[in-house]
């Protein structure tokens, strides 16, 4: 958690210490009446706040709100450009984040069906979940997606607020960090997950298949 700290503390000074900041504080009076960058230094300088008061709160750390604050951070100052590395990011740019070679599933999935354990495979490519995931199942079934059951990705947020993209447009565009989803009975989960441990894969239970009510679509968030 140490790290939590000495990362706020760094944040802190480098945000105190920018040039971005330090004109923004210059010409506050000058664009007062500008709504636009007045919000703009407003959120500047409450993500400055934050920052400070968790670079002090040791014992404490947030790490979400850390991230959340370097995302917000990052977006705000203009000359962080794809080439930048970001923190949030691991260290890598949005560029290199972005251009990162395509997980290649053939090695992890084909031994799961060649045992009779997948019913289903769905890879989500462009489009995102909800145009790939239901080519997947019949139209009598609904795919359940829950909420929250998987991490995404932190460059999809970014995309997210870069883009001022919608929840729905973020789940018909990418694939928010599922790869593959496969439709598996409940009775061959155990050993199918066996599996995935054993080749050091990671995995989340994502959501259900359940028969379609009338008039609703063939998936749905919860």
């Amino acid at each position: 958690m140490n790290n939590i700290y000495n990362t706020a503390n760094k944040l802190a000074k480098e945000i105190q210490e920018s040039s971005e900041y330090k004109n923004y504080k210059k010409a506050r009076e000058a664009v007062l009446s500008n709504p636009e960058l007045k919000k703009k230094i407003e959120d500047f300088e409450q993500i400055r706040y934050d920052v400070q008061v968790l670079s002090m709160e040791k014992g404490k750390e947030d790490p979400e709100k850390m991230q959340k604050l370097q995302e917000m951070y990052a977006i705000l100052v203009e000359n962080k450009d794809i080439k930048t590395p970001l923190e949030f990011l691991g260290g890598k740019s949005v560029g290199e984040t972005l251009l990162a070679p395509t997980k290649i599933y053939v090695k992890a999935v084909l031994p799961l069906i060649r045992r009779g354990l997948v019913d289903g495979v769905s890879h989500i490519t462009g489009g995102g979940l909800i145009e790939n995931l239901p080519r997947m199942y019949s139209d009598d079934l609904q795919a359940e997606i829950m909420l929250g059951s998987w991490k995404v990705l932190p460059v999809f947020r970014y995309l997210q607020k870069m883009g001022e993209l919608s929840e729905d447009d973020m789940r018909e565009t990418f694939n928010l960090g599922l790869g593959m989803i496969l439709a598996v009975k409940p009775e061959n989960v155990d050993a199918l997950v066996g599996l995935l441990e054993d080749e050091n894969e990671s995995w989340y239970k994502v959501g259900q298949l359940k028969k379609r009510p009338d008039g609703e679509e063939k998936i749905i968030f919860r």
